[in-house]
């Protein structure tokens, strides 16, 4: 999502496209094409459309096999043996990458990839390819409002039924302490949320840049995973930073947030 334009562009269920957020970025940028007979620029494509969409645009497209790695397939047949001798999942493998950036004007952007849960049902869509869920960028006028840029990890289905990117980066829009209110909108919005009120353990991350007319930002991010990494940089720095948040112990997975940060400047 681009938070200078607000165009947004997703998909989903695609196979054999080597870098799925290319195809992605591709159809965010060609929202603002001309069609003939009035017909509207697609924001989300799936399954075939979207790898017809990667032909069509030049994307590198290869065979399925390259795309497992050995990694993934060994988790893969470890989760798929517990599966079939009925024995409970937890904690199952996430794979969510999710990345803001925000230039010296101010603008922002998000990004979100992800395979999902391990295991998950074919044909299965989660959260980072969905408007609003996994990713949120709000740029449109630096100059008079703050700009906001979130991207979300955890369970899908959580994400999607509280449409948590949208409703952090609304929260923290003019929030005059983005890390309080990243605590308060996660806890709100998410873990005490209506549209989760049967759900046990609630499962959610989001990474956040909130940046204020003057040039001032906060990287932030919350979590009610177990633990978070998080990796960032400037264009000035050599190398980049890397950490992993992690809850405290006497705290139980998906319960409470923890919330972290870090501040810099964009001004001259």
């Amino acid at each position: 999502m681009d938070g200078k334009t607000l165009l947004y562009g997703g998909c989903g269920a695609v196979q054999k496209v080597k870098n799925p957020i290319e195809l992605a970025y591709d159809i965010c940028i060609k929202q603002t094409e001309v069609l003939p007979m009035g017909l509207v620029p697609p924001s989300l494509l799936v399954g075939e459309g979207g790898l017809d969409h990667a032909k069509a645009a030049g994307l590198a497209v290869v065979k399925n096999k390259q795309l497992i790695s050995d990694k993934a397939l060994r988790q893969f047949r470890k989760y798929k043996k517990l599966l079939n001798s009925a024995q409970l999942l937890e904690n199952s493998p996430l794979d969510t990458v999710g990345a803001i950036c925000v230039d010296g004007s101010g603008h922002v952007a998000s990004a979100c990839s992800s395979g999902g849960l391990l295991l998950k049902r074919p044909g299965r869509v989660g959260q980072a390819a969905l408007y609003a869920c996994g990713i949120w960028a709000d740029s449109f006028s630096p100059r008079t409002e703050s700009s906001v840029s979130v991207c979300t990890t955890g369970c899908g289905e959580h994400l999607m039924q509280t449409q948590l990117a949208k409703e952090i980066g609304t929260d923290l829009k003019n929030n005059s302490c983005p890390i309080q209110g990243l605590y308060n909108s996660m806890t709100n919005k998410f873990l005490k949320s209506r549209h989760l009120r049967n759900i046990k353990q609630k499962l959610g991350g989001a990474l956040v840049l909130h940046v204020t007319t003057e040039g001032d930002g906060a990287l932030l991010w919350g979590h009610s995973t177990e633990t978070m990494s998080v990796g960032y940089m400037k264009t000035t720095d050599i190398k980049p930073k890397a950490l992993i948040s992690q809850l405290p112990n006497e705290i139980a997975v998906g319960s409470n947030i923890n919330v972290g940060g870090t501040n810099f400047s964009i001004s001259s």
